[in-house]
């Protein structure tokens, strides 16, 4: 990463480290790293079409109570399929996450709502959504798949992510 940043050699362009402290904190520094009016965070295994910055930067000034844009998503991985195709709805955040957290997101919200938690090990991204909610911010989502998220598969290390004790946890937040 270091090499190609400098063979780039754009000064917009920084690389950061830091000790692994959990994907909460993890977002958190590269949040608290930028000044933009718009955010998002994008995983190391994860990726986004060309055009989805343009595109939600665009949705969002076109309505001024849009927190965050929810990218329609390819899951691909252990299986293949459209995931947060829907548009919003609030009653469907009780059950399941709304947005995958590379959502990009408006900064006066951020600064409304606060940070990731950096005291929940999964789901964080679950209750992020959730303030926002609460403090009566609203999504919408993209015509077509902008993100390309990697669905966790069985890999060397990896254990089973289906962990009904965090999805409880997020709940009763």
């Amino acid at each position: 990463a270091k090499e190609l940043v400098e063979r780039i050699g754009d000064g917009r362009i920084r690389l950061l480290t830091q000790e692994n402290r959990g994907k909460g904190a993890t977002r958190n520094r590269g949040l608290n790293e930028t000044d933009g009016e718009f955010v998002t965070t994008l995983d190391s295994d994860d990726m986004i079409a060309p055009d989805y910055l343009n595109s939600a930067v665009r949705m969002m000034r076109e309505n001024p109570r849009v927190g965050w844009v929810t990218p329609k998503t390819l899951v691909f991985g252990k299986d293949n399929h459209i995931a947060w195709g829907e548009e919003f709805n609030f009653l469907e955040t009780i059950r399941a996450c709304p947005s995958p957290s590379s959502s990009i997101v408006r900064r006066s919200a951020l600064e409304e709502v606060g940070l990731f938690r950096e005291d929940l090990t999964d789901r964080e991204d679950a209750e992020f959504w959730l303030r926002f909610i609460e403090k009566g911010w609203t999504s919408v989502t993209t015509k077509s798949p902008l993100f390309l998220y990697r669905h966790a598969c069985r890999r060397p290390g990896i254990t089973n992510i289906f962990n009904m004790s965090s999805k409880e946890e997020i709940t009763s937040l």
